[in-house]
């Protein structure tokens, strides 16, 4: 699914349903908008509202996939008001739906959310608070983005882990240790349960904010592979460890609690 562009809007010649929402985070509110739009029996176009932030529940390559899923024909973007009336007025959809927004279009429905906004979910992101995440989008927080090649000291601890290019267009969850799952998306796609390590890495003199996994019961070379990493509990915060003997030792415990709440079996040797 390609961006349009709404300045470039045509009348439309078959009936179609216009949604029109700040559509970062793609969040329950927005499934509802979408859900209603589709029991038309319309061509379904989204114009997101959401402002073009650095960093994003969802960034446009992952928006879109999501909005592929609910089976949208067309996809816009615009954030000033009087752009957006007038390439309504232009377009003439038979049908607009609408979030609760501060624009005032006549003869659009309004449907005011249920779920939390996209700025509160942001706020939870921030937080850690990933299960509350979960709770008003609908899936769990995730991340997708390639892998890349790092240190390796992952591997050195015992617990080798990848790094995801890319992420950093994503809002960041607050440093700490998490329960994930990973999709390795292949013709096949794979699925895994992970521990996910956010933040500043303090105990090895670490200075910028990365996302690693170490991914259970796997041993195989990914780089270069697309994955989407989803954040399902949070464990820990992030802590400075006096050296790397007592990390180490926390990382043992921090898999044996995950595989515990999972209903894994333990590591072997542990």
């Amino acid at each position: 699914m390609e961006t349009k562009d709404w300045s470039q809007v045509q009348r439309t010649e078959e009936p179609l349903t216009l949604v029109i929402g700040d559509f970062d985070g793609m969040h329950l509110g927005h499934h509802n908008l979408l859900a209603k739009a589709q029991h038309r029996g319309e061509k379904v176009a989204v114009l997101d509202t959401s402002s073009a932030e650095d960093r994003l529940l969802t960034p446009l390559h992952h928006k879109q996939e999501l909005l592929s899923s609910y089976r949208v024909d067309d996809y816009y973007h615009c954030e000033d008001v009087e752009e957006i009336k007038h390439g309504v007025g232009i377009l003439q959809p038979e049908h607009v739906i609408m979030a609760d927004e501060d624009l005032e279009l006549e003869g659009a429905e309004i449907f005011p959310s249920s779920s939390a906004s996209s700025e509160e979910i942001r706020s939870m992101v921030e937080a850690g608070r990933v299960e509350a995440a979960l709770a008003h989008l609908g899936r769990p927080y995730a991340i997708k983005a390639t892998v890349t090649k790092g240190q390796a000291l992952g591997r050195e601890l015992g617990f080798p882990t990848i790094n995801l290019g890319g992420s950093e267009t994503y809002v960041d969850p607050a440093p700490g240790v998490y329960i994930g799952s990973v999709v390795i998306h292949e013709q096949v796609p794979r699925h895994y349960y992970t521990l996910i390590s956010a933040g500043y890495r303090p105990t090895v003199n670490g200075t910028s904010y990365k996302v690693e996994a170490y991914i259970l019961d796997f041993n195989e070379d990914i780089y270069g592979k697309e994955v989407t990493l989803a954040f399902l509990r949070h464990m820990r915060g992030e802590v400075n460890f006096d050296g790397l003997d007592a990390l180490i030792e926390q990382m043992k415990q921090d898999e044996a609690d995950a595989r515990k709440i999972l209903g894994l079996q333990q590591r072997k040797g542990d």
